[in-house]
């Protein structure tokens, strides 16, 4: 597999530590990494594609266990601004993933490779952001094992028609919301009708409701 470890004619850090998500040293055991590393603060592995999968599972871990949806939530987070600038990292991220920073990103290969990409190209030096191919990103996304089911193909993540779908699936989603909302109030204005005022005496300033609950 792609190595960069140490390597002399690489400027970014990142990259000569296989980590080009420069992940900070923990106690976290993920696979591929060098349990005596040279470098004090960031891990290293021993190869890219074994630091690519580390990036995507701790995207993967924000996603699902912090309930990190959106691409200004995910990028606080990994770039807090005590560090970055943050706001910058935020607006870059978002053109590469072609969603708007605040909008809930659907969890789909195209998005997560397109989040990498963005991060990796913050993470590193411009001349350098060249040596983290797509390719390589699709495969720390396959090592990984996140998207274990049939889905797009990796081939098209990257092309105008990956970024086309990634649309798509975020429009149906807003549809789908507004045919929610539109259904909720409608109901509820049916609920408000079917309660009507009974006129005899005995029953007077009471609401009669025509039937018990309405189903959503």
């Amino acid at each position: 597999m792609k190595s960069y470890l140490n390597a002399s004619t690489v400027q970014s850090r990142g990259i000569r530590n296989n980590n080009p998500g420069n992940i900070v040293q923990s106690s976290v055991p993920w696979k591929g990494k060098l349990l005596s590393p040279n470098d004090t603060r960031f891990e290293q592995f021993k190869d890219l594609l074994h630091g690519l999968r580390a990036l995507f599972l701790n995207l993967n871990t924000y996603y699902e266990k912090r309930g990190l949806r959106t691409i200004r939530e995910i990028v606080y987070r990994y770039a807090p601004p005590h560090e970055n600038h943050t706001e910058n990292y935020v607006q870059h991220v978002a053109r590469v993933v072609g969603i708007p920073e605040d909008t809930m990103l659907p969890k789909q290969e195209e998005v997560f490779l397109r989040l990498a990409k963005g991060i990796v190209q913050m993470e590193n030096r411009m001349e350098d952001r060249h040596l983290v191919t797509e390719q390589d990103l699709v495969g720390g996304l396959q090592l990984s094992g996140i998207f274990t089911f049939p889905g797009v193909s990796y081939t098209t993540a990257f092309t105008e028609s990956g970024r086309q779908k990634i649309g798509g699936v975020l429009l149906l989603g807003v549809l789908v919301a507004g045919y929610l909302a539109w259904r909720y109030y409608r109901t509820k204005e049916a609920s408000e009708e079917a309660f009507t005022v009974v006129e005899n005496e005995s029953d007077t300033n009471q609401l009669k409701p025509e039937f018990d609950h309405v189903q959503f």
